[in-house]
């Protein structure tokens, strides 16, 4: 392999090949990007979101670097396709030898070379392959390999729509956070995960700053908690992440699933398959994903089933390590002693906002069963549930218990494993927030760790007390039901869940 591929080596090729084949033949090889189709649900929400860090998390091989890719040819070449209504960055105005400056940066060279690389190029040691890729051969005016490594690019050069020219850079996690200082980069292009050490990414920020430019990631999370899976799932400001599993690959067919699951280690389903965050060895429940959850359908349930909520409390917690406020709505089949939970969310702040949150939801009056650190009392001297009974909330009598009496930490851990194992305690899948508690709840010298579990100290709270969830009248279920058909309030935010209101 040359060390350079340069402009007239490209214009000889691309003249030879239009030569070879008809126009249609040369767009659908050399112009990929005309026939992206993203994934209404994943890849296009990422596209779309204006968002200056985004996230696109999925299981493998699901399209995440397919995605990123083609947003990073898209931004270097300033050429946009009709269905892309997210950020159009200009050029910022600042002296460099370029119009636009990308970072695609991976694991290692071999990885960024058989991952990234070969979806912004095609595969170059191969004849004829450049230009396959992400970036149209039309627009590649230039390559420098690397030197010692086989086949791998240090920088690609691209002519942009707009004028000028565009540089994308190579870079690997395994070079010295030296390596990632000093130039302004319009976007960086993070695939897999960082690690613990969050130095880079902090770096890929500051290279940001003057450019207005912006971070964007794939990843599947086989880490599990890393610094940047936090700072996503915490979300804030300009910052947005898309999750998916393996029933939103448009590219694997449904008749390849099963097999597909069944390949895959237990352990790592989770991930693998849906982008959930891996478990490591000291987890506290052993149910794997797949088999707890479920889609929400509005016939699922019937209309005498007792439903309710359980609620975890953050005692007027507002500062950054304090923890929120945690509440999950669930309903149960009392023939089977099945309990589905439909909904959970957790939220920081005041009560009043905690409380409007609930009652923002269909069935925010329903019974709200409570822990008994909720007879603890504020500053000045109220009952935290009584706080809450003040903002019109049903909570229930008395705080949750078993039916025996007691409130046991373990035994309320057992609980819902046992309900997990047979069976009789089902998650609603788009509940991401929930999923990952469970998968990264952990144990630590033979006891739990008590952190990031908000809503499992819910959860927990069901478990003991879901005797008390009371079933809505005939009517009224009735009646909400024609509302939803009318186009009333659904009953959650997520996308999923339209089928509820179907």
């Amino acid at each position: 392999m040359d060390e350079q591929i340069d402009l007239g080596q490209i214009n000889s090729l691309r003249q030879h090949l239009k030569k070879l084949h008809t126009t249609t033949e040369y767009l659908q090889r050399y112009c990929r990007w005309n026939y992206y189709k993203p994934h209404p649900t994943t890849q296009l929400s990422f596209h779309n979101s204006h968002a200056t860090e985004r996230s696109i998390v999925l299981g493998s091989q699901q399209g995440k670097s397919h995605a990123t890719s083609h947003e990073m040819a898209f931004a270097a070449c300033d050429w946009w396709p009709e269905w892309h209504t997210g950020a159009h960055p200009a050029a910022p105005n600042i002296e460099r030898p370029a119009k636009f400056i990308g970072w695609y940066c991976g694991v290692s060279s071999q990885a960024v070379r058989d991952n990234l690389q070969l979806k912004l190029l095609g595969p170059i040691d191969q004849k004829d392959g450049l230009g396959t890729g992400a970036i149209p051969l039309d627009y590649i005016r230039g390559v420098t390999m690397a030197r010692g490594i086989a086949a791998f690019a240090d920088s690609i050069s691209v002519r942009r729509d707009s004028g000028g020219i565009g540089v994308l850079q190579s870079k690997t996690f395994e070079q010295n956070v030296q390596m990632f200082q000093g130039t302004p980069v319009d976007m960086a292009l993070v695939d897999e995960d960082i690690g613990y050490d969050d130095r880079i990414y902090n770096e890929l920020l500051a290279r940001t700053i003057s450019t207005n430019g912006r971070i964007i990631v794939s990843l599947t999370p086989m880490l599990g908690m890393t610094p940047i899976r936090k700072r996503f799932l915490a979300s804030g400001p300009n910052i947005f992440e898309v999750r998916g599993g393996i029933e939103q690959a448009a590219h694997i067919p449904p008749e390849r699933r099963a097999a597909i699951i069944a390949s895959i280690p237990e352990r790592e389903r989770a991930a693998r398959l849906y982008g959930m965050e891996q478990q490591g060895s000291g987890a506290v429940f052993s149910t794997p994903v797949g088999e707890i959850t479920f889609s929400l359908q509005p016939e699922l349930f019937m209309p005498w089933w007792p439903c309710g909520w359980a609620i975890d409390f953050s005692h007027f917690g507002q500062s950054a390590s304090a923890h929120p406020f945690a509440a999950i709505f669930a309903v149960k089949d009392p023939q089977s002693d099945t309990i589905y939970i439909c909904d959970s969310w957790k939220l920081k702040g005041l009560p009043e906002m905690h409380a409007a949150k609930i009652k923002s939801h269909d069935y925010w009056d329903a019974v709200i069963v409570w822990p008994h650190d909720g007879t603890q009392s504020t500053s000045a001297g109220e009952q935290f549930a009584n706080v809450y009974r003040r903002q019109g909330l049903n909570l229930h009598s008395q705080w949750a218990t078993f039916k025996e009496g007691g409130y046991n930490f373990e035994a309320g851990i057992s609980e819902i494993e046992r309900r997990l194992a047979s069976g009789k305690l089902k998650v609603a899948r788009h509940l991401s927030e929930w999923l990952i508690e469970y998968q990264n709840y952990h144990m630590k010298d033979g006891k739990v760790v008590k952190e990031d579990d908000d809503l499992m100290s819910a959860t927990r709270v069901l478990a003991m007390a879901h005797r008390h969830l009371k079933p809505m009248s005939d009517e009224r279920f009735k009646h909400r039901q024609a509302a939803r058909r009318r186009g009333g309030p659904r009953m959650a935010r997520d996308v999923e869940m339209e089928e509820w209101g179907a």
